[in-house]
């Protein structure tokens, strides 16, 4: 189980730091920008010392994510629980998506897409012909009344 001591450096708005402190525990919990929780602090420039603390966050998903896990491991006492259930699931979705891709033969001729063009029927052309008469019939007003605005002095 987690020691007494947690450091959260990705908090946030603290609902994972507030759930963690609701079990007993002491909570040091940053982040890199002001969002109302915890102090503000780079977690790579963090003046914490190593092995004193268990680690309990939810790291950003970005390029650095490497870069996070390696410093968590070498700052952490005994435990570090890193959450990433985004990027889990990201991978399972790509994977049902490249299937379903794939089983539909996308990209296997010239035609890259799915469009399928429509001739028009006779209700296009009705609507059609109704608008362009919709809109001779506002330049005539337009024309006959001297402008767009009623003018009762006419």
């Amino acid at each position: 189980s987690f020691g007494h001591y947690i450091l959260e450096p990705f908090c946030g708005t603290g609902t994972m730091s507030k759930t963690i402190e609701a079990s007993g525990r002491s909570v040091e919990s940053y982040d890199i920008v002001d969002r109302g929780y915890g102090g503000v602090a780079d977690f790579f420039k963090l003046n914490v010392e190593e092995g004193k603390l268990d680690i309990i966050t939810n790291p950003p998903y970005n390029d650095r994510l490497a870069e996070i896990i390696s410093r968590c491991i070498k700052l952490c006492r005994q435990k570090v629980a890193i959450l990433m259930p985004l990027i889990f699931s990201s991978l399972d979705r790509i994977d049902k998506i490249s299937l379903a891709m794939e089983l539909r033969a996308f990209g296997h001729g010239k035609k890259r897409t799915w469009y399928n063009g429509r001739s028009f029927k006779k209700g296009d052309y009705i609507t059609i012909a109704i608008m362009i008469l919709l809109i001779v019939i506002v330049i005539m007003a337009n024309i006959n009344n001297g402008g767009r605005f009623y003018n009762p002095f006419k």
